[in-house]
């Protein structure tokens, strides 16, 4: 299988369901005690409500997609092929504290005399022209284990995390030198896409962060609902934006689906639980194959070649910015999401 889908199969899958998760947090943060995000997420949660912006589909209509892949989901995310990232890590990070915190909070990885059996880099890493001069400048990858990683508080904030989204925004114009921010109501489609695509992993990361953080006084891990309104809940660009990216992703693994059926990835068919793997992804596809269409991609696919190649070109981009996080686990998991 060639390595531009083994990767789409990774992030049409696998990080469509980093923001499903989130989707659904921020649905249930609607019973939260916030008058504030609670006026903005009725108004948007509206069965009546029209559709996101650039999408086909209103917020509303993730309910039973997000009802009918919850529990499959959570079954497939914590066997063999979606569990484990190869990711590189400098050994001296795998276990350093973050920001003074717990050493738990950073990458706990499987090193190479303790990995799972039979697990092997994925045919498009162990293949990868990029990769192998990757490992002939940097550390060699190992595979991270994403249950006992998860997606949540680290403590990490501040300048350093500031720069980082501030580059993002700011790094990838479209248009050269004259333009000095992303414009979320850009003209050109390819940079309205890319803009509600970098603030809906930005809203997704931080629901993530708010639905599970840890307090440094008792040592235990809550969901913060204060948390989520002040920084999604009570922004309706925000949760339009999120809501956008699960779209995206979610047409994405409609448009592979076929292609997953009739040719089942290798990482997937070897692993020791790849036929559970298949049969539980086999559900989620045709769920997601039952559901509206949720985004045109006539309007990308029809585009001139030059705005196609700066839209490739802002996500590597965004990736390279992913690789300056200093906090490793949220650079495992930003890598993640756009690789």
């Amino acid at each position: 299988m060639t390595r531009p889908l083994v990767s789409l199969t990774h992030v049409a899958v696998a990080a469509t369901f980093l923001v499903a998760p989130a989707v659904a947090a921020a649905t249930a943060a609607s019973s939260a005690p916030s008058a504030a995000a609670l006026r903005v997420l009725d108004a948007f949660l509206d069965p009546a409500a029209p559709p996101i912006p650039d999408a086909l589909v209103a917020p509303a209509s993730f309910d039973r997609l997000l009802d009918d892949v919850s529990g499959p989901l959570a079954e497939l995310v914590r066997l063999q092929p979606f569990r484990y990232y190869w990711s590189s890590i400098p050994e001296s990070l795998r276990a350093e504290a973050l920001s003074g915190l717990s050493s738990s909070l950073g990458v706990t990885a499987y090193m190479a005399a303790d990995p799972p059996d039979a697990l092997c880099p994925p045919d498009h890493l162990a293949h990868s022209a990029s990769t192998a001069a990757a490992l002939l400048t940097g550390p060699e990858p190992v595979p991270v284990d994403l249950v006992r990683n998860p997606e949540r508080f680290t403590g990490y904030a501040g300048p350093s995390a500031a720069r980082v989204w501030r580059a993002v925004y700011e790094e990838n114009c479209f248009g050269g030198a004259g333009a000095s921010q992303l414009a979320p109501a850009a003209a050109c489609v390819e940079e309205r896409v890319f803009y509600r695509l970098a603030s809906g992993m930005h809203a997704s990361i931080n629901t993530h962060v708010c639905n599970e953080i840890l307090d440094l006084a008792t040592g235990t891990w809550h969901s913060d609902a204060s948390c989520f309104a002040a920084r999604i809940g009570a922004f309706p660009d925000r949760l339009e934006n999120l809501h956008f990216s699960l779209a995206l992703h979610v047409r994405a693994t409609a448009r592979i689906a076929p292609l997953l059926r009739k040719n089942t990835p290798r990482w997937i068919a070897d692993a020791p639980d790849g036929l559970e793997a298949k049969q539980l992804l086999s559900q989620i596809l045709s769920a997601i194959e039952n559901s509206p269409p949720s985004f045109d991609e006539g309007v990308l696919l029809s585009s001139p070649l030059s705005l196609k190649e700066e839209l490739s070109l802002r996500v590597r981009n965004l990736s390279r910015i992913m690789d300056c996080v200093a906090c490793e686990k949220c650079r495992l998991w930003g890598k993640l999401q756009v690789a």
